[in-house]
């Protein structure tokens, strides 16, 4: 498929959904009974290998309406013993890669056309919530291990000059799955400095590049939280509020601008998850 397609249809769908005033990387999980305790996000995964999907296939799964977390192509879910529904509508993915021409590099675009478990009969085991219990032991493992220099501050915010994160200590915060979700936003700022990912970094918050760091940061988190399993509440959140309208605009404008958050995104995660070396949906 042609690269400006596959960007134009990303973009298209993203934007409905944010026009819509949710984020899709948000509301799959926001609870409606505030009474009940929040559950974690449910990380898309491929029903064959049982591997999370990354970058904006997350995002594009999340912003369908399917609790399940489990996907795959109508081959696949023949494959695993089930068949799909008649009149079932599929969700377009995309897998990219590489390949050189005239001494040039291109990108190409593979699409590929899956189903939710919620779309099939059959394989009724995994159907359902399962048991969940808190536990916050891995999120603190990958904060530990990172070596990251953390101080107590009034607010969160990272300093990239010093290379120190600072966010407000974890008595301050009203719910664990806040303060480590907090934490998590930081942490992926943490990976953008030179030493690491060398993202770019905008001068001041009235930045393009300021606000594409903080959706790096905003898609980083929420991957991390689904794959550490730390549940929250969108009414709880720090941060991505304010800059709801300037990434409406930002995506409007800029066809891969979406895309190039996610990449940035799922590479901050997946170098943060490196160091939850316990979590066996960890991918390097």
């Amino acid at each position: 498929m042609k690269a400006e397609t596959v960007y134009q249809d990303v973009t298209d769908r993203i934007l409905a959904a944010m026009r819509r005033g949710c984020p899709p990387w948000r509301t799959p999980w926001e609870q409606a009974d505030v009474a009940r305790p929040p559950r974690p996000a449910p990380l898309p995964l491929n029903i064959i290998t049982n591997r999370p999907y990354g970058g904006v296939n997350t995002a594009l799964l999340w912003a369908t309406d399917f609790c399940s977390p489990y996907w795959g192509t109508e081959r696949a879910w023949r494959e695993a013993g089930a068949c799909l529904r008649s009149g079932e509508t599929p969700t377009a993915i995309y897998f990219s890669g590489v390949f050189e021409r005239g001494g040039e590099r291109h990108r190409f675009f593979r699409q590929y056309e899956v189903y939710n478990l919620d779309q099939v009969y059959g394989l009724d085991h995994l159907r359902g919530d399962g048991p969940y219990t808190e536990d916050y032991a891995p999120a603190e493992e990958m904060i530990r291990n990172t070596k990251a220099v953390i101080r107590d501050d009034n607010k969160a915010w990272y300093d990239i000059g010093n290379d120190i994160v600072y966010r407000p200590p974890k008595s301050r915060f009203r719910q664990p799955a806040t303060y480590y979700t907090t934490v998590f936003h930081e942490l992926v700022h943490w990976t953008g400095n030179r030493r690491r990912l060398n993202r770019v970094f905008g001068k001041d918050k009235t930045t393009r590049e300021y606000a594409a760091e903080e959706l790096v940061a905003e898609l980083g988190t929420c991957f991390l939280m689904a794959r550490l399993e730390v549940p929250e509440r969108m009414s709880e959140l720090p941060h991505h509020a304010g800059y709801l309208s300037v990434w409406l605009r930002q995506i409007e404008e800029d066809s891969r601008a979406f895309f190039r958050a996610a990449s940035a995104a799922q590479r901050a995660a997946n170098f943060l998850m490196r160091f939850a070396a316990g979590v066996t949906n960890a991918k390097a």
